[in-house]
């Protein structure tokens, strides 16, 4: 058997990561990066514009809002967002990116986050307004919704639904808690066994809990492990202020021109930095996959473009904050041009924190590489909670809500499995390398479906915008949540419910019917 399976892992990890480079090239990138820029022309700036009040709402005081409808408030789907955004990537992938692209694969990752605000207000937004209601009274929305409702695509929502739920498996799961496994082992020395096990003990304790659960540990988790990587990263930029304008000139420098081979780099080409580090930035921030929609749209909202401005500020966390202290670091401390670190991941990640922080040690361990460490754990543990609830989303979009717990006990058993196999078998630590290029090409197939949908519906984006815009001028109240109702559309309904035919039958997932009163009122409103 192990024979066949060291035979057969190189012949697989190749040819997938052909396929890989195939679909996640230049021409995805490109059309990303359109999208981007055509979706922020056509709103005119308004979500950069307004980016500074959407960032204060974070932090100001919260309020009840009577008219405000939804199953969790609009900063708990924001940071259950960002707990599944912000993973080992903005540790390990920004320091492949920087070893591979050079210092100016940082700016291209900043281009990336810049357009991928557009992206993110835009698949939110849409994502708010296409939201049901089911007959168990769970508000559901996302991608796989306003394909089929808005685009009237509903192949394509079927093909998202389904792509989002095994992308949640690989990318979700199973790295995630390899990766966790891996760091502790290697830092701490636990056995990867428990390690797994006390993972996904306490990742089922939340999540079977429901999405109020998920929220309220993301909520808590989220805005203390962010803070904390910032803090100490603050604390190194600080103590190295004098070199800071020298690193940001280098950033702008090799963003235009190569950069040459010094140290243990060894050098990159202006394309090389443009490729790593606009991929990097699509990959963290997760602008353009619309899965940041499938938790907006139960958050309480009263208006989708509310909702929007809320959930934009999740790439400008994940990208311009914690990514580029990542980057920041790593430069002002020197670590990228270290002996021995030239495919980077986190043991580069980890060398600038230790620099940093003067080679301090703590209990015989680099105080650096334990922020690291803690960080990456708490990172994919978030994202681990986070993706477990997308995926069991598209699952019940595809299968009926009666998989919603089968689907949860699955992810679990493989999110284990991905911590176990260091434990059981070392040697087939190279068999993560599948699982990450299977995540990759789900969610190539989650990406494309979601780019047709906001090209066609950026209208629909523009005259939500234009309607909230209005508000604000004349100083009207949103009444009325000027959300989309799928009862207007039995047909597409009809369509988007084909699969789960027999909990159809039994009335537990279409959304709930107006009343003829609510019906009257709404009359000669509704929306496509």
């Amino acid at each position: 058997m192990e024979p066949l399976i060291t035979s057969f892992i190189p012949a697989a990890t190749a040819t997938l990561q052909s396929l890989s480079d195939i679909v996640w090239g230049w021409p995805t990138i490109i059309l990303l990066l359109l999208t981007g820029t055509y979706l922020m022309l056509l709103l005119g700036f308004q979500p950069l514009r307004r980016l500074p009040a959407a960032l204060w709402q974070l932090v100001a005081p919260a309020h009840h809002d009577a008219l405000a409808k939804g199953e969790i408030s609009n900063r708990a789907a924001l940071w259950t967002a960002l707990a599944a955004t912000v993973g080992t990537g903005n540790i390990a992938g920004v320091a492949t990116a920087i070893a591979l692209g050079g210092p100016g694969a940082v700016f291209w990752m900043w281009v990336s986050g810049v357009l991928g605000i557009g992206l993110k207000f835009a698949e939110t937004t849409l994502g708010v307004h296409y939201r049901i209601t089911d007959g168990t009274g769970k508000i559901r929305g996302g991608p796989m919704y306003y394909l089929t409702h808005g685009a009237r695509l509903p192949a394509l929502g079927m093909l998202y639904a389904v792509a989002l739920a095994f992308a949640a498996f690989s990318i979700g799961g199973m790295v995630q808690s390899n990766s966790m496994a891996d760091v502790m082992a290697t830092s701490f020395g636990f056995s990867p066994l428990w390690v797994g096990a006390i993972i996904t003990l306490a990742a089922g304790a939340i999540m079977l809990g429901g999405l109020t659960r998920i929220a309220d540990a993301a909520s808590a988790l989220v805005p203390f492990m962010i803070g904390l990587f910032v803090l100490v990263g603050s604390f190194i930029l600080v103590m190295n202020a004098q070199y800071l304008p020298g690193v940001f000139t280098l950033i702008f420098e090799s963003a235009f021109s190569p950069a040459s081979a010094t140290g243990g780099f060894a050098g990159a080409a202006v394309a090389a930095a443009m490729r790593y580090g606009l991929a990097r930035g699509i990959f963290s921030n997760e602008s353009g996959l619309g899965s940041a929609a499938v938790i907006a749209a139960p958050a309480r909202t009263r208006h989708p473009v509310e909702q929007g401005f809320i959930a934009m500020t999740q790439t400008f966390i994940d990208t311009l904050i914690v990514c580029t202290f990542t980057a920041l670091v790593i430069l002002v401390s020197g670590a990228w041009q270290m002996q021995g670190l030239a495919s980077g991941g986190a043991a580069l990640s980890a060398a600038g924190f230790d620099a940093g922080l003067g080679f301090l040690t703590l209990g015989g361990y680099g105080l650096g590489s334990m922020v690291v460490a803690v960080s990456l754990f708490l990172f994919a543990f978030t994202t681990i909670l986070g993706w477990g609830y997308y995926g069991q989303q598209g699952a019940v979009y595809a299968f009926g809500p009666k998989v919603a717990t089968p689907y949860l006990v699955v992810f679990l058993l493989l999110t284990f499995g991905g911590a176990a196999i260091l434990e059981f078998a070392p040697n087939l630590r190279e068999g993560v390398a599948l699982v990450w290029l299977t995540a990759d090409i789900t969610v190539a197939l989650m990406l494309v479906p979601n780019l047709i949908a906001l090209l066609i519906l950026a209208p629909k984006v523009r005259t939500l915008l234009h309607d909230w815009l209005r508000h604000q001028r004349t100083g009207l109240a949103l009444q009325h949540p000027a959300f989309f109702h799928a009862a207007a559309f039995p047909a597409i309904l009809k369509a988007q419910l084909a699969a789960p035919a027999a909990a159809a039958k039994a009335g537990r997932t279409s959304p709930k019917p107006q009343s003829k009163k609510a019906g009257r009122k709404l009359s000669g409103k509704r929306r496509r």
